[in-house]
């Protein structure tokens, strides 16, 4: 008789990365911010399953639009659009007239 896979607890930052892409930073930013609690049993700290489960699902509201430039949204509405980097190219006599 083969058993249910058993659903793990809390992840390691590491396992958290893998299935959300989200960094370190950004998971002690959002405990900062008040949307979960990190689990910490001993000297480790652990993303608790739930809130895996969570942000996977769109339950948890993300500030600024984060879920969206994640889960690959369309540019438009996930980003403003990068500029172009370098100075600016001067104007030539042709487009100034």
């Amino acid at each position: 008789m083969a058993t249910p896979p058993v659903k793990k607890g809390g992840y390691t930052f590491a396992e958290a990365k893998i299935a959300t892409t989200f960094s370190r930073a950004t998971w002690y930013r959002w405990e900062k911010l008040g949307f979960f609690e990190l689990l910490r049993p001993g000297n480790k700290t652990l993303v608790p399953g739930d809130v895996i489960d969570r942000v996977l699902s769109g339950e948890l509201k993300l500030p600024s639009g984060h879920r969206a430039r994640h889960w690959h949204a369309p540019g438009s509405e996930a980003s403003p659009p990068r500029r172009k980097r370098g100075r600016p190219r001067k104007s030539t006599p042709a487009e100034t007239e």
